[in-house]
């Protein structure tokens, strides 16, 4: 019986180690960026080649050296010329994160991710994961980047999507 059960759990675990490396070990599938944020503004978080057919869950989070921590959890569905965002999941001690967008270059047919800092602060750590980043199409997957800031208004670009951040959703 010790013998069968040993053989089970070792088949168990090779069988959802292989599930899971098969899952991590699809390229593209998660993207991550680390980077800091201390000033007021807009800053560029994700970017994907083409438009309008490349969903994505994006988690943000802010580690602090002042003021606290936040994190933030933001589907981000995007088919065609439909796109929203949903707030997922929201937890902060301080609330700095209020806006996200998405807007479209056609000049450089990208598409970019932003993110509204609400207030200058500290040198705060930052990291941004894209889950879900593969486009259906093969290209155009999500990918993030360390953040940047960027201008306010988006002259010459398209806004496809704004919602703004809760402090804090129920979990």
């Amino acid at each position: 019986m010790q013998e069968y059960i040993a053989n089970t759990a070792s088949f168990l675990f090779h069988l959802l180690s292989s599930l899971n490396t098969d899952i991590q070990g699809v390229k593209g599938y998660v993207s991550c960026a680390r980077g800091v944020i201390a000033k007021q503004g807009w800053y560029r978080i994700a970017k994907a080649g083409g438009y309008g057919y490349n969903s994505c869950v994006i988690s943000i989070k802010r580690g602090y050296f002042a003021p606290g921590p936040e994190y933030q959890k933001i589907q981000f569905v995007s088919v065609y010329n439909i796109h929203s965002f949903k707030s997922l999941i929201a937890v902060s001690n301080v609330h700095m994160f209020i806006k996200i967008r998405a807007i479209w270059d056609e000049a450089t047919n990208t598409e970019y991710i932003e993110l509204y800092q609400d207030r200058d602060s500290r040198t705060n750590a930052f990291l941004c994961s894209i889950e879900d980043a593969l486009c259906a199409y093969g290209s155009g997957n999500w990918k993030a980047i360390p953040p940047e800031l960027t201008q306010e208004n988006i002259d010459n670009m398209k806004l496809l999507a704004e919602l703004d951040l809760p402090a804090n959703n129920p979990i």
